[in-house]
């Protein structure tokens, strides 16, 4: 049986924020078909509109996935990072990771770039090796511990965010209300209401 291929490329996201979701959808149920046929296992890690995705499969899912991610309008700045025979595979099945909820994934690009933000570009030779096997350690090792998300909750984040805002913003608003009511009942018992009114008016 001939030995697996890993093979390891970036990309970025042509998608506007308003269907950034249906493109990461898509890219999960065409990986998710792939696995459930055996065929490729691997992961997909997503931020700052860009795509790290290492994928472990035969050489010719390898050639169909390559040749349909460089075609894809959705994708751009299409660039191998790797390409090699392994003996031994690191992934088990498919899973997708968010950039800003991994910790790990942080603090690596913060100790060998010295940045925070994300830049799949960036990653080569022994950099790129240490990188996919600290994306290949097991759940429990690695990344930040946050439950691997949902086709239905991978962009709560960000309407959840939205409601704790509004959530805050009427809580103050009420606060506020009430503050000043608490200072009209003040002044009624200290000054009289009549009396406050006149030197309000003046």
């Amino acid at each position: 049986m001939p030995h697996p291929t890993r093979f390891s490329y970036a990309s970025t996201s042509t998608a506007l924020p308003s269907t950034i979701k249906d493109h990461l959808v898509s890219i999960t149920r065409n990986a998710e078909t792939n696995t459930v046929r055996g065929e490729m296992a691997g992961i997909l890690i997503y931020g700052n509109k860009c795509f790290f995705h290492c994928i472990e499969a035969p050489a010719s899912t390898i050639n169909r996935i390559y040749n349909e991610a460089v075609q894809n309008p959705l994708d751009q700045r299409f660039e191998l990072l790797k390409r090699e025979l392994i003996s031994e595979r690191y992934f088990k099945g498919w899973e997708i990771k968010y950039f800003v909820r991994e910790k790990a994934l942080q603090e690596f690009f913060l100790e060998h770039y010295g940045k925070h933000e994300f830049d799949p570009y960036m990653l080569e030779g022994n950099r790129l090796d240490a990188f996919i096997k600290l994306l290949a350690r097991p759940k429990h090792e690695r990344l930040s511990g946050f439950p691997c998300p949902t086709e239905a909750s991978i962009f709560a984040g960000s309407s959840s965010s939205g409601r704790l805002l509004n959530t805050h913003y009427i809580g103050f608003m009420i606060m506020v209300a009430i503050l000043i009511f608490l200072f009209y009942l003040m002044m009624d018992h200290y000054m009289g209401w009549d009396t406050f009114q006149s030197i309000y008016r003046s």
